[in-house]
Parts: C-alpha cells; sequence; structure tokens
C-alpha cells in the first residue's frame, strides 16, 4: 500500500512538473513576443498583449489606466516615433497560479522617426496574468532609470 502511494505521488509530481515546464515555455514565448513586437514597431501586437485593465507606472509620471482611448493615443504617437529595446537581460521570472513577473534591464530608445536613437539605461518590472484562454498578457507594467536625474 505504502509503495503504490509513494509511486502514485511521485506520477503526479512528475505530471505537475511537466505543466509547470510547458506553462513557463508559453510565458516565455509570450514574453518574446511581446519584446518582439516593440522591435518590430508593432504597436496594435504590443498594445493587444495588455490586459484590458492593465496598469501602467512611468518613471516620472502618474499612474496610466490602459484603456481604449489611452491606447489611441499610444497608435497616433507612435506614428511619428520610434521605441526599441537593445541588450535586453531577463534577470528574474517566476509565476504560480496565474500570477507571474519578470524582471530586466535593457536600453532603451524613444525618439522620433526623423531623429537619431539615444539610448537609456533601464529597468523594468511586469505582472503578468493567465487568461482565460491560457494565454499570458501584461497586467502591470513598472519601470524606471538606472541613470540617476
Amino acid at each position: 500500500m505504502i509503495c503504490a502511494f509513494l509511486l502514485l505521488w511521485t506520477f503526479n509530481s512528475c505530471i505537475s512538473e511537466k505543466n509547470e515546464n510547458k506553462e513557463m515555455n508559453r510565458l516565455e514565448r509570450t514574453i518574446d513576443e511581446f519584446y518582439q513586437a516593440i522591435n518590430n514597431g508593432d504597436t496594435e501586437k504590443r498594445l493587444s498583449m495588455f490586459t484590458s485593465n492593465a496598469l501602467i507606472l512611468p518613471n516620472y509620471g502618474e499612474l496610466i489606466e490602459l484603456n481604449d482611448s489611452v491606447k489611441t493615443s499610444w497608435k497616433r504617437y507612435d506614428e511619428d516615433w520610434v521605441f526599441r529595446i537593445k541588450d535586453l537581460k531577463h534577470l528574474e521570472i517566476d509565476m504560480k497560479d496565474g500570477i507571474a513577473y519578470t524582471v530586466n534591464t535593457y536600453y532603451y530608445t524613444f525618439h522620433p522617426k526623423d531623429g537619431e536613437p539615444e539610448w537609456h539605461k533601464t529597468k523594468n518590472v511586469h505582472i503578468w496574468k493567465k487568461q482565460k484562454d491560457d494565454s499570458w498578457k501584461l497586467n502591470i507594467d513598472i519601470w524606471n532609470s538606472s541613470v540617476p536625474r
């Protein structure tokens, strides 16, 4: 009886670990797609990867609730501006019970399309939520400069 219990417990642990690995892979692919959308200038794709009630906490700015009117403004703004990221490093990533977070460092530029890139060292924390359709969406985006003001 004890052997059967241990065998069943081991089997369930293996299945659980396999499911966690599968979910982590899905999350990592989503994160990659998010940064690819940024570097491809695909504002529509990037904005679609946020939850409907996402919160943005920008460096030196007020909290932004990412609603449809804010998304429309960002799309118009991105028509004349370039937002790109380079040297992205994922410092930490973890998930549990449908919530995940990442901590990243990178350089970004946000400059007029006819201007030269000016790279800024920064870092962020992203909090992701698993959706009912098993996709992951960005729910909270916090970033700040790594350079003193």
